[in-house]
């Protein structure tokens, strides 16, 4: 391989966009290693953001769509549209996010203006993922940073280009610029990595052209799964209804509200625990239980998109009014009854 920055990768009849572009080895040879992907905790994703927790827009304008990818499957994309001053940020905080195992972080991204000039900056991106525990981990489009000085665990990406290229990007946490030094923290703690609860994400563009777009779809965290697959592709999805996060709520009907495949059911057992079986891949999933006249949805939030074998689907009862609008329980209301 002469250029591993060009490389593309095919298996079958499918291109496979997670993989490191190495350096070259002792040997002089660049190379390409892959990145298992098939159990992914997504981030973004065809889901709104909003079904699965709260959205501040600081600046600029937040536009949330879907588009096809090169492999005929459809990619969630958040776009972000830069203000007057050239800049864009939003700050979004999931309901229940957590990172185990984390490996690598995966993306596509692209850049672009119509902007020509002095004002044809392409600004520069920043993600933020903050973590519960106080810790931040950033990407930033950037040289790589003095880690001396380093307020976080970071990655840098090379600069993009404003031509609205389509770039993939595999991020490996061996590969993180650690800072040297903690300020007001215990020196024998590990540098910060993306694993625990997530608190927020932080998403910006700054000092760019007025109206230059950033767009990334496919934001998600990736990890090695010994666990195989089905052999239709399907998933499950496992999850515990409690009173209160601890006491478990036994006959409880569940529906899973789905785009291909209908409404599918369960009923909690003895100690509230609930499985629906053989969801499709990629299906995005509406689920509710009903627990006193009331529907509450887990505390990862409304809608899920399934990628994976889903076993932390907990809903809580006294966070019904956290987890579910008003409006939203009207209009499923006849998925339950």
């Amino acid at each position: 391989m002469t250029d591993p920055a060009k490389a593309r990768v095919f298996i079958a009849d499918r291109e496979f966009t997670t993989f490191t572009r190495n350096k070259a080895d002792s040997s002089g040879r660049v190379s390409i290693t892959l990145v298992d992907d098939h159990a992914p905790t997504a981030m973004i994703d065809r889901v709104n953001l909003r079904d699965k927790g709260t959205v501040n827009e600081e600046s600029g304008t937040i536009i949330e769509s879907a588009i096809t990818h090169s492999n005929g499957g459809q990619l969630g994309v958040m776009s972000l549209t830069a203000d007057q001053s050239g800049n864009a940020e939003i700050i979004f905080q999931p309901s229940g996010l957590a990172l185990w195992n984390t490996s690598h972080i995966a993306f596509q991204i692209r850049k672009s203006t119509a902007s020509v000039g002095r004002f044809s900056s392409s600004g520069i991106v920043e993600i933020d993922f903050l973590m519960k525990n106080g810790d931040t981990i950033s990407i930033n489009e950037a040289t790589s940073p003095n880690s001396a000085f380093l307020p976080s665990s970071q990655w840098a990406i090379a600069p993009l280009s404003n031509d609205g290229q389509w770039r993939n990007e595999t991020l490996s946490t061996t590969e993180l610029d650690w800072p040297d030094h903690y300020f007001g923290k215990q020196s024998n703690r590990r540098p910060p990595l993306p694993l625990g609860q997530v608190r927020a994400i932080r998403i910006a563009l700054s000092d760019a052209a007025p109206f230059t777009k950033l767009e990334i779809a496919n934001l998600r965290a990736l990890r090695a799964d010994p666990n195989g697959e089905a052999d239709d592709g399907s998933h499950v999805l496992f999850g515990r209804v409690t009173e209160n996060g601890r006491k478990g709520l036994a006959g409880i009907k569940i529906k899973a509200a789905t785009q291909k495949q209908g409404t599918l059911e369960a009923v909690t057992d003895q100690d509230g625990y609930f499985t629906i079986s053989n969801i499709a891949d990629g299906e995005i999933v509406s689920l509710k239980a009903q627990i006193d006249g009331r529907l509450c949805a887990p505390e990862r939030g409304r809608r899920i998109e399934v990628l994976k074998n889903e076993a932390e689907l907990d809903i809580r009862s006294d966070l019904c009014h956290q987890m579910v609008s008003a409006t939203e329980s009207v209009l499923d209301q006849n998925v339950i009854e």
